[in-house]
């Protein structure tokens, strides 16, 4: 099951009464397909559906309190791709690249867009026990 979480980072803005920074939070259940799971590298795809939510921060860029900070709840489809390699036997590495389509973001600012498309690419170790 995806949990992808980002912190709050600051986003640069060319206005000093937008948000200093926002969240994300995607949880997307979904199936996954592996081609030669165990072949020493091996492919898979993945789909999911689920859940979103945006937060924007407290704070407008000039260090201000932002009055009309709102979260967003939203809906989410991920899709990816990836492939993992064996190592010594219990010990791997995975990497994969992953699409979100969620509903759009209800900030306190206007948002571009009635959805949002994000692109996230990850890396780690398989333990096989």
């Amino acid at each position: 099951m995806p949990f992808i979480a980002s912190p709050a980072f600051t986003v640069v803005t060319p206005g000093a009464s937008l948000p200093l920074e926002y969240a994300s939070l995607y949880l997307t259940p979904g199936a996954r397909v592996t081609l030669l799971p165990s072949a020493p590298i091996s492919v898979f795809g993945a789909i999911g559906a689920g859940y979103a939510r945006y937060s924007e921060s407290r704070l407008k860029a000039d260090r201000s309190p932002n009055l009309n900070q709102r979260d967003t709840n939203a809906d989410a489809l991920e899709f990816g791709a990836g492939v993992e390699v064996r190592g010594f036997g219990w010990l791997g590495f995975r990497g994969e690249l992953r699409e979100v389509y969620t509903g759009a973001r209800n900030f306190s600012i206007h948002t571009p867009a009635p959805r949002v498309h994000n692109v996230i690419g990850s890396g780690g170790l398989v333990v096989r026990f």
